[in-house]
């Protein structure tokens, strides 16, 4: 993900959250920050777009075309 100026990556911080390793105040924090910046609540949505996906295709389901390719695209990988 692209970072913007200023803002934090969001990325580690996302994935210290998942993990549970992340404290009550950092989150509020990013919470507040991603509440009013836009490109940061975009990349927060579409990570979570994508742990969805990924969940779903453990589970044994399908990812519809039109995600999975959305996906490779996004992020440069071969459609699996």
């Amino acid at each position: 993900m692209n970072k913007h100026e200023g803002c934090p990556d969001i990325v580690p911080v996302f994935s210290r959250f998942v993990e549970g390793e992340i404290g009550a105040d950092e989150c509020a924090q990013m919470q507040k920050h991603i509440d009013t910046c836009p490109p940061c609540r975009i990349a927060c949505d579409t990570l979570k777009s994508t742990l969805s996906l990924c969940r779903a295709k453990a589970r044994g389901g399908t990812v519809l075309p039109k995600c999975s390719k959305l996906f490779a695209t996004r992020f440069g990988r071969s459609e699996e």
